[in-house]
């Protein structure tokens, strides 16, 4: 059970009380703690606005057994209406208790920004961030992806023979890793699909109408509430997609806003990557036949979105989401290059069907299959992420052996895996084995150069433990 303390402070904060523990100079002194979490537990802290250091904050909840990470904290003035601070609070709850906790690692300690008058008077405590950490088990590297590396604005992970390495100190934890892995192989524990679900659908749950939900960076430290939004804290605003904003308006949030990290923007230098998922979320509601209304930091839908899935910020989740959107639609789709969701297509007569797209997807979307004498590569657009590693993987990429365009298909998406191209595979003339599809053989053969003919003889009629005999 969530418990939920306030700060008992004249003037009084707002709202009904119920299930609340007051703690009287909470905000000067957050040690205070101890009176009301002896035991640790799911908390949610209600304080004054700009009254206390998080490193403080972090600390106390620590003494008091509980995880900062995962602890969630409402700042309002005493003069916010006591319905909002009600539904706030009850979303925060059900966000702090969908905390899975986290490991020691996940714990990045940064200097304080910032220092209250009794914060001088004792030793600085850090301030600790949510870190990302990998899942190697689920992780693709060994296959050659390396979407993680080529997403992270401050190059905090790289891939050392086949497996991803984590660089903390080089790390701002800004999320951009967790939505771009293809196969959520990385997570951020204070900000998961399942808190993120959990907070929206407690706010829609509890509001009387349509509440309008503002995603906020965990840098704005400006957190003034709305009248008319609730706040949610992600890791960056930067790590927004735009599977994730028609989730929340799926779910049954009225309106949904990205604000900038601050007011001077991202500092991260990710504002373009939040413009591109509101840009995202507007375009596919308009190719899916909805009414909205928007600007380049909010979307309203007039009409209700079909219902979402149960899980809709995991990579399953967005992928149902989009495709629930064009499900009655009678358009083509849409083509953004930031959907979840891609298409890939094949010229047949630069392909060699090398295998090197299919070996590299981390999702299977693509995939080869060997048969009597012959090489098939098929595609299933509904494990698509659109993720582009097939396209770097591709040694014939620059002459138009595949292409990737992202967006939703809804033709394409129904028709199942599809066949892209096929071709013949050369046999060992000793011991029947495949040697490798015939127009890989040719292709090398037209790098080589007809100098080299002689050694392409002996390659195309033996197999690599043949070769020697």
């Amino acid at each position: 059970m969530t418990q939920v303390v306030r700060c008992g402070d004249e003037p009084r904060l707002g709202g009904s009380g119920d299930g609340v523990s007051n703690v009287t100079e909470l905000c000067r002194d957050p040690a205070r703690l101890h009176q009301v979490v002896p035991d640790g537990g799911p908390v949610v802290l209600h304080l004054h606005p700009g009254q206390t250091a998080r490193a403080e904050v972090q600390r106390a909840l620590r003494r008091a057994g509980v995880d900062p990470l995962g602890a969630q904290t409402l700042e309002t003035a005493p003069d916010i209406a006591d319905d909002y601070v009600d539904v706030a609070l009850a979303a925060l709850a059900a966000r702090a208790e969908a905390f899975e906790g986290a490991l020691p690692e996940q714990a990045k300690p940064v200097h304080p920004r910032e220092m209250t008058r009794r914060g001088l008077l004792r030793p600085p405590a850090p301030e600790y961030l949510a870190a990302p950490a990998v899942d190697h088990g689920r992780c693709r590297s060994v296959d050659g992806c390396r979407a993680c590396v080529d997403a992270c604005p401050t190059a905090a992970y790289r891939r050392i023979q086949g497996r991803i390495v984590y660089d903390m100190d080089a790390c701002q934890p800004c999320g951009v890793c967790v939505t771009t892995c293809p196969v959520g192989a990385i997570t951020n524990p204070a900000c998961t699909p399942v808190m993120l679900n959990a907070h929206i659908r407690t706010l829609v749950s509890a509001a009387v109408d349509p509440p309008g939900v503002r995603f906020v960076c965990a840098e704005r430290r400006d957190r003034t509430p709305v009248a008319d939004r609730f706040d949610v804290e992600v890791a960056c605003n930067g790590m927004l997609t735009g599977a994730m904003v028609i989730a929340a308006l799926a779910i049954g949030v009225g309106e949904v806003e990205i604000p900038g990290c601050t007011d001077q923007g991202c500092p991260r230098g990710l504002d373009a990557k939040s413009s591109g998922a509101m840009d995202l979320a507007a375009a596919a509601l308009r190719a899916a036949g909805y009414e909205i209304i928007s600007s380049e930091r909010s979307v309203q839908p007039v009409s209700p979105l079909p219902a979402a899935p149960p899980s809709p910020f995991d990579r399953e989740g967005a992928t149902e989401t989009m495709v629930a959107l064009f499900a009655d639609s009678e358009t083509r789709g849409l083509d953004h290059p930031l959907a979840p969701l891609g298409n890939v297509t094949i010229e047949a007569s630069a392909c060699t069907l090398c295998t090197q797209c299919a070996q590299t997807c981390p999702t299977g979307a693509l995939a080869f299959r060997h048969t009597e004498g012959e090489v098939v590569l098929s595609f299933d657009p509904l494990l698509c992420t659109n993720c582009g590693q097939c396209v770097s993987a591709c040694p014939e990429a620059d002459q138009g052996a595949i292409t990737l365009v992202g967006g939703v298909f809804p033709n394409l998406l129904s028709g199942g895996r599809q066949e892209l191209n096929r071709g013949p595979v050369l046999s060992c003339e000793r011991c029947g084995r495949p040697i490798a599809p015939g127009r890989m053989m040719d292709r090398v053969r037209e790098l080589l150069g007809p100098e080299f003919e002689g050694t392409m003889a002996h390659l195309e009629r033996r197999c690599l433990d043949c070769r020697g005999l």
